[in-house]
């Protein structure tokens, strides 16, 4: 269990700056540059997404995978990412509906959190 804690502490490490990169990206990329929404949240969250691959890799977990990076793992990694890029766009465009697109983006990053630590746990890295 105390393994457990670490991996989803990790996780949420490496989820925070994520986050960061994700809204930096974002804003300058729908603010700054005046993407359209689903642009700016598209290359935003697929920039995190490379990082995100890489430090969950070989910190988040590095006891659950080997050393090298696998072309079938990160192969898998983007599909689920995909599948989660869906969800962060509809989320997104939904929510921008309600409120300010910086507030809808913040609420994808939540709903989108949960889905990646489920499928990356489970399917991409994995004993």
């Amino acid at each position: 269990m105390h393994a457990r804690l670490r991996e989803i502490a990790r996780f949420v490490v490496v989820g925070l700056i994520n986050t960061g990169i994700d809204l930096a990206v974002f804003s300058v990329a729908f603010y700054g540059l005046g993407l359209h929404l689903i642009t700016a949240n598209t290359l935003a969250y697929s920039i995190a997404t490379i990082n995100s691959y890489l430090m969950n890799k070989f910190w988040t977990f590095a006891g659950r995978s080997g050393a090298d990076v696998s072309t079938t793992e990160f192969t898998r990694f983007v599909m689920f990412n995909l599948g989660g890029l869906a969800l962060s766009n509809l989320t997104v465009y939904v929510f921008a509906g309600f409120v300010r697109p910086i507030v809808a983006k913040l609420g994808a990053i939540g709903v989108t959190f949960v889905w990646n630590y489920l499928t990356i746990r489970r399917f991409v890295f994995r004993h």
